[in-house]
């Protein structure tokens, strides 16, 4: 019998949902100094390919900040994939 959680991962990669990412450097008057932002409306097909529509990416400014992100970092962002933890999974931890 299939446990609650691949259930919900089962319904889940029918859907979509929003993912935000953001990367602030904040300064010693804690105030936001620069920042990378990106928010993307994503989807799974039913086979599992994922699929991204960025809505929202303002250009960075982090590196008035001294910090810039690399495409190799923004790929791994990307690829990173949600995941689910229930009670059951969180007991094997």
């Amino acid at each position: 019998m299939p446990t609650a959680n691949w259930k919900f991962k089962r319904e889940r990669d029918n859907y979509t949902y929003t993912q935000t990412f953001v990367v602030q450097v904040i300064d010693n008057d804690g105030q936001v100094a620069g920042e990378h932002r990106m928010t993307s409306d994503i989807l799974f097909t039913p086979d599992g390919k994922r699929y991204e529509k960025v809505t929202s990416a303002p250009p960075p400014t982090l590196e008035r900040a001294g910090l810039s992100l690399s495409q190799q970092d923004l790929d791994d962002v990307e690829h990173v994939q949600p995941f689910v933890l229930d009670d059951y999974g969180l007991a094997k931890i």
